[in-house]
């Protein structure tokens, strides 16, 4: 008689076993409701980074022109010069040696 209720109350248990195990892992957010939170959560990120980059692009064109402009002026009375080791002053590349 102890023996039946032994295999039965591990039977039971078993059972109580597996429900508990399925209802623990089921439940879960789905697929589609972790991409929209994801997407939620990035937008703002990825808005923000959109916005400095077009920044950036703005600058460097700017800059751009800016070297464009200078590389252009005929204005500039530029001259290659060289500064020799321990010097301090630039010395022309024609100069006497």
């Amino acid at each position: 008689m102890f023996t039946g209720m032994r295999h039965t109350a591990v039977l039971v248990l078993g059972c109580v076993l597996l429900a508990v195990m399925l209802a623990a892992c089921g439940g879960g957010p789905s697929d589609a409701e972790i991409e929209a939170n994801y997407a939620a959560a990035l937008s703002p990120v990825v808005s923000e980074m959109e916005q400095s980059l077009q920044i950036v692009q703005d600058t460097l064109e700017k800059l751009g022109d800016e070297v464009t402009r200078w590389a252009n002026d005929e204005v500039c009375q530029g001259r290659r010069e060289n500064v020799p080791v321990g010097r301090s002053k630039t010395v022309p590349l024609n100069a006497a040696g």
